[in-house]
């Protein structure tokens, strides 16, 4: 299991450098070109930002072994997204460690502890993977909770790839994927202490595209508005800390998701849901930042 997660965790620069030299043949004064057009990579996620230290480092090789600029915009594009997936894969292990903590904090020296279950997915030529679910019980403010990591990779089925197609993603059988998700729901034994679901998860088809997706939402059994208005002020100045119409939006999207037409009523007092967001350093910190700021959220 150890080696598994070494290999989702780092990405080897010296391979992508290996590569850099074999494709070197083509590549006639790419260092000018490098600097000519190197702008067109300083605009990324929701601003600007320098040149990143492996743009620069792969500059430089670029400039020493002629590889054309085509070959490095590909070469940053590739190493770039699996530095954000394996810093995605990260996050969520530290995020789990730390809501474990702090939800024993709350139950407090003798309240029950999370029960640490590691799993792996019995690996093949196609597929596998890993986690592990934390599962708290019978304690003496939460009857219920559950905090969980999973790290897949496999092949799509007919079936997934069909529904990804209708939905803008399009997809083809037996193509590779790989998929990390972070989830929670803490259920209180008290029913005047609402339950409280969330997740974040990032899936990456073909190692080509990548979208996230998550949120946050809240079910009291008895309402308390001023509860219920510091849980809505609290996300919204999480989303606006990266986008003024983010928090409008992913409410309006976690109130038509959770909606339950058979009753005729919404789940809770709602909270914030997104999907299907591209991937970019932008939306990994909007990602991170969600999955931190859950506690904050929660807790009294």
């Amino acid at each position: 299991a150890q080696s598994g997660t070494e290999m989702l965790l780092l990405a080897p620069l010296w391979l992508t450098m290996a590569s850099t030299l074999a494709a070197s043949a083509r590549g006639v004064e790419a260092g000018a070109r490098y600097v000519a057009h190197s702008a067109r990579y300083i605009r990324r996620g929701h601003g600007l930002r320098p040149p990143s230290p492996l743009r620069s480092r792969l500059g430089r090789t670029i400039r020493a072994t002629g590889t054309s600029e085509r070959v490095l915009s590909q070469m940053e594009a590739d190493t770039e997204r699996q530095e954000e997936g394996a810093e995605f894969a990260k996050m969520i292990w530290r995020v789990q460690d730390t809501l474990v903590g702090e939800m024993e904090s709350l139950e407090g020296p003798e309240g029950a502890k999370f029960n640490k279950l590691p799993w792996q997915r019995e690996p093949s030529t196609t597929s596998g993977g890993q986690g592990r679910t934390c599962v708290l019980e019978d304690g003496s403010i939460f009857e219920k909770a559950a905090i969980g990591v999973s790290i897949i990779h496999g092949e799509l089925s007919p079936e997934r790839a069909k529904a990804m197609s209708s939905r803008g993603r399009p997809a083809a059988p037996g193509g590779k994927y790989s998929a990390a998700a972070l989830s929670l729901v803490f259920h209180p034994k008290s029913p005047k202490v609402p339950t409280f679901r969330a997740d974040v998860r990032m899936f990456s088809l073909g190692g080509e595209d990548t979208w996230y997706g998550g949120g946050a939402d809240l079910t009291p059994n008895y309402l308390d508005e001023e509860d219920a208005k510091d849980f809505h002020s609290f996300w919204k100045d999480v989303c606006d800390r990266h986008g003024t119409s983010f928090y409008a939006d992913f409410k309006k999207q976690c109130d038509e998701y959770f909606y339950l037409p058979a009753r005729k009523e919404h789940r809770g007092i709602g909270g914030i849901f997104f999907d299907d967001i591209p991937g970019s350093p932008g939306t990994l910190a909007l990602v991170r930042d969600v999955a931190e700021s859950w506690m904050g959220s929660y807790r009294p």
